[in-house]
């Protein structure tokens, strides 16, 4: 007899195989959890993390602050964080120019100040130092500032000297508490900055004169664990 039975006008029922051992999304499901279950079992937890080469500063100054007939001059913590896709090149550590895009906040009582920046810079100075590289650099940086609702900007100049190399390779670093491993790759370098800067941001004014410390930090690409048991 037929597939089709055109006598009867009936289609045969359709089979559905079930799927074979070993395979499949729920298989794949199984087989993660009975990896990471005894791990969490055992108080362990752990989390992938990846990042761009960047620069971290810190530093503090003096700033003057007016905002209609009040003023005031404080001394607010400066911390700073920027991309710089250039640091990603071996072959750029010896350039003479350098551009990033970053993050400010610059905290005192009278005011917190927060934004984003972009930032272009020019090396002056540059050759051997050590078995590493020396820069000196001017930059120029146009910023986009916040102070809770308002909005305003703001500019600065800043001299930075840094002393610079690049790193490739594996790292790791366990303790009793956990630890991490993975690869990096970029710029890394040491320096400092001095800063003068002025803002605007609705009816507040302001200038300051700062310097402080920075640190260049290649891409990496890692895990990291920790025990949550004690």
């Amino acid at each position: 007899m037929s597939a089709f039975d055109a006598g009867s006008g009936r289609r045969p029922a359709v089979s559905v195989r079930p799927e074979a051992p070993g395979r499949g999304p729920v298989r794949e499901l199984w087989r993660w959890l009975a990896t990471v279950a005894p791990l969490l079992l055992a108080g362990c937890v752990g989390i992938p993390f990846a990042g761009p080469p960047v620069q971290l500063a810190v530093g503090t100054g003096a700033r003057s602050l007016r905002e209609g007939a009040s003023g005031s001059l404080d001394v607010p913590l400066q911390l700073r964080a920027a991309a710089h896709p250039l640091g990603f090149s071996p072959n750029l550590v010896e350039r003479s120019a350098d551009f990033g895009l970053g993050y400010l906040l610059d905290y005192g009582p009278p005011a917190l100040v927060q934004g984003a920046y972009l930032e272009g810079s020019a090396v002056m100075l540059k050759g051997p130092l050590g078995n590493r590289w020396g820069r000196l650099s001017a930059r120029v940086q146009a910023r986009l500032l916040f102070r809770g609702r308002e909005v305003g900007q703001g500019a600065a100049v800043v001299l930075t000297g840094e002393w610079t190399g690049f790193d490739e390779g594996n790292f790791d670093s366990t303790d009793a508490r956990g630890g991490a491993f993975g690869y990096a790759y970029g710029e890394k370098a040491v320096g400092f900055f001095i800063e003068a800067a002025f803002l605007h941001i609705g009816a507040l004014d302001g200038w300051s004169a700062s310097g402080g410390l920075i640190v260049r930090i290649p891409a990496v690409v890692g895990f990291a664990w920790g025990w949550i048991w004690p």
